[in-house]
């Protein structure tokens, strides 16, 4: 993003950045600056009436998503199986749990 700003010689210096895409768009919705958040965080929420999408003529650069896990520790059966999905690797089998003895 900040080199998207430079290259129509603008300065890109937030006073705040935060990960809350909702906290992003309160804080737009009362006057606080503008929200950079993904389209469907916008159209998600229940009081998006009041704010607009902006139509941006140069296409923003792609992004691309990492997959981060720490391969010194086990992960969970969930995990493993989305971490197949997302790279095309063969979905592992995965053994069910015994019921315990102790639940009905």
């Amino acid at each position: 993003m900040h080199e998207h700003f430079q290259k129509h010689s603008l300065d890109l210096a937030p006073e705040i950045e935060l990960n809350s895409n909702d906290l992003l768009l309160d804080l737009a919705r009362i006057g606080l600056g503008i929200a950079c958040v993904p389209d469907y965080c916008l159209h998600a929420s229940p009081d998006s009436g009041d704010l607009r999408e902006l139509a941006i003529s140069d296409p923003l650069p792609e992004r691309a998503l990492l997959l981060a896990y720490d391969e010194t520790r086990p992960s969970t059966s969930a995990a493993e199986i989305l971490r197949a999905m997302l790279t095309g690797s063969p979905i592992p089998e995965i053994e069910p749990k015994p019921a315990s003895a102790g639940k009905k």
